[in-house]
């Protein structure tokens, strides 16, 4: 993937003057209009370069494999130690902020969404030790036992009052 051609046609195509066919002429010619099997750019009857909407839907879908490959990477890495240690480690984390009953309810609802895999990635976009949906909602706290964990709970006090009444939920849905 020639990325500096990504990054000129997304310039071009967010552009708000149109720009002439012979600004790009060092393009090699099939990739001025193709670019990853995808015909993304095009020139219109005035010479003038069209960038097709796919041109965002190609950026999106790779910018998708690279999150999976590194929440991949990432889920791998915590593999390596045992879930029962990470979840140890949890529940010691967790009881350092949080009640002994929250904590056995997030415990609960952890290990039926994640198995304590810290940065897992589910088929609908969710992720983390509490698979939020869509992941982006764990911003920085993705990939930290730490930082998913207390999003976790939070999550829970926030939405629906305590780690309990979350756990009380999911039973009731098997998901919350």
């Amino acid at each position: 993937m020639n990325y500096k051609l990504l990054g000129v046609a997304l310039a071009i195509g967010l552009s708000s003057t149109p720009v002439k066919a012979d600004t790009i002429n060092s393009v090699p010619f099939e990739a001025k209009y193709n670019l990853g099997g995808q015909n993304v750019i095009s020139l219109d009857h005035t010479n003038r370069i069209v960038v097709s909407d796919s041109l965002f839907s190609l950026q999106q879908r790779q910018e998708a494999d690279h999150q999976g490959q590194m929440a991949k990477r990432r889920s791998d890495t915590s593999v390596r130690y045992s879930r029962d240690a990470i979840r140890d480690e949890g529940n010691r984390l967790c009881r350092e902020s949080w009640s002994e009953e929250n904590c056995q309810a997030i415990d609960q609802i952890i290990q039926r969404e994640s198995g304590w895999v810290v940065g897992r990635w589910n088929n609908e976009g969710c992720a983390g030790l509490a698979q939020a949906c869509p992941a982006s909602k764990l911003g920085d706290a993705y990939g930290s036992l730490d930082g998913e964990l207390k999003w976790s709970m939070n999550y829970a006090i926030n939405r629906y009052g305590s780690a309990k009444k979350a756990w009380e939920i999911w039973q009731e849905q098997r998901w919350w």
